[in-house]
């Protein structure tokens, strides 16, 4: 019987994640098989807007045990003021674009098309659609320039903070990433010790940068994360988030009456600590 492994590695840049994906060399299990599968077809593209129009990032992935599990992490340049500008310094936008005003108007990262999703800039979720559909709710004078400097304000904060300067953990470029049922291979004791191990290869290879570990919820497989990451030395705290529903499509009740389990899914904030750098975590 082979020995349980809580080595953790990570390969960063979709060159290096490329390489690891089609090596067929080395046994891996059906979660690994799964990932692999998925991600291969988007990273042979020569651009990932290839297979995703607005998206441009690039791609890691931390390899957990022998090839027992892994999980996809992005990274891509930060949006900053000079995207937004004609949202924050309206007066300044220039005369010689009055004619794609509309389109302008329609489209606030017109170009920016390849990284303009929520999937890969906090900012585009927390204000850049907002922003984009603004024009859409033909709002009278006074609550449009209220609105305005509302966001104007958000987007002023996002870019002073760096908090678009990000690293997403279990990123499968969808709106909700599943977890691998990690209970099924390690205790909360040896998860303690391999999440340990991920945050100093993180905080090693993107010290600048904050990291966000996606979909993490109450109910899901990962559970047992969020119960690990809010006591020490991570102490996570929750900041609002959108709602997910988890429905037991088995039960005969369901087709009678809806029936749904719901629960809120939580965006977390910490600062985190590692040998005199600064990073802070966030959940997704």
């Amino acid at each position: 019987m082979l020995k349980k492994s809580l080595g953790v590695k990570y390969y960063k840049g979709n060159k290096h994640v490329l390489k690891y994906l089609k090596n067929e060399t080395e046994t891996c299990s059906d979660d690994v098989g799964y990932v692999k599968r998925y991600l291969l077809p988007i990273l042979n593209e020569n651009n990932i807007n290839n297979s995703i129009l607005n998206v441009q990032c690039d791609f890691g992935i931390l390899i957990i045990g022998n090839n027992d599990f892994c999980l996809p992490v992005t990274f891509s340049e930060p949006l900053g003021f000079k995207h937004f500008k004609n949202i924050i310094f309206p007066f300044f936008n220039n005369k010689n674009n009055n004619k794609n005003k509309i389109g302008d108007k329609n489209n606030i990262l017109r170009n920016r098309q390849q990284n303009a999703c929520y999937v890969s800039s906090p900012l585009m979720q927390y204000a850049g659609y907002a922003a984009n559909d603004l024009y859409k709710l033909k709002l009278s004078f006074i609550p449009f320039i209220i609105a305005r400097f509302i966001l104007s304000c958000l987007i002023v904060f996002f870019c002073i903070t760096s908090l678009d300067q990000v690293l997403y953990v279990n990123n499968f470029l969808l709106s909700t990433n599943l977890y691998p049922d990690f209970k099924k291979s390690y205790d909360t004791k040896e998860l303690e010790i391999i999440f340990s191990k991920i945050f100093n290869l993180l905080s090693l290879s993107h010290p600048s940068r904050i990291v966000l570990f996606r979909s993490i919820d109450d109910f899901g497989t990962s559970k047992i994360l969020k119960n690990i990451l809010t006591k020490k030395p991570y102490h996570m705290n929750f900041v609002l988030s959108r709602k997910i529903h988890y429905q037991q499509v088995a039960s005969s009740k369901l087709w009678k009456k809806s029936k749904y389990s719901c629960i809120s899914r939580f965006f977390e904030l910490i600062r985190y600590t590692n040998n005199n750098i600064s990073i802070y975590y966030l959940f997704l």
